[in-house]
């Protein structure tokens, strides 16, 4: 939607691009960046209220919820960042995986440069019991021939440490990947 205005406060473009949700203190009305000295720079995991609201809409689509009860969750983040346009009807997203699309292109819009892609498009793969779907986004955003090596599953995640896997007393295995 060329209306969203996430991708313009998200993102500094010219000479030099600069992610302003990492780098940026605040953006004015004329579009000019203020930027945090690196020492100013805060290390914490939060979760914002859209992330609740789009997690509670995702549990309610794998829910079977209906149209009706989940389409407002979306409309929180969508009409924010789209002022003035008309909010999501529920007329319009009828079957689950009309809403789990919607909510996947919202999550996308949303959490652009927040790091939680990698976690959603694993998630998306064991909802929809489909490993290939993430092979396919890989070699799409990358082009590389090494997204083939992500249709194990295993190879998603990180190998466990051998000092963890030494002090559990056989409680901890290696991931089967990297053995």
């Amino acid at each position: 939607n060329m209306g969203d205005t996430r991708l313009k406060y998200a993102f500094q473009q010219g000479a030099v691009g600069y992610v302003i949700k990492y780098v940026g203190a605040s953006v004015s009305s004329t579009g000019s960046v203020t930027y945090h000295n690196a020492s100013e720079a805060v290390n914490w995991l939060l979760y914002r209220l859209s992330d609740i609201y789009l997690m509670k809409a995702e549990a309610m689509i794998e829910l079977d919820s209906t149209s009706v009860q989940v389409i407002p969750y979306i409309n929180k983040t969508y009409t924010r960042s789209n002022a003035g346009i008309e909010e999501l009807s529920p007329i319009n997203y009828a079957g689950k995986s009309q809403l789990r699309d919607l909510l996947r292109t919202e999550r996308n819009r949303e959490f652009l440069f927040e790091g939680k892609r990698w976690f959603d498009l694993i998630r998306y793969a064991r909802i929809d019991n489909n490993p290939q779907s993430i092979v396919l986004v890989v070699a799409d955003n990358t082009g590389s021939a090494e997204a083939y090596k992500l249709s194990d599953p295993n190879s998603w995640f990180l190998p466990v440490p051998l000092a963890d896997i030494s002090s559990s007393l056989g409680a901890l295995i290696q991931n089967p990947f990297y053995e």
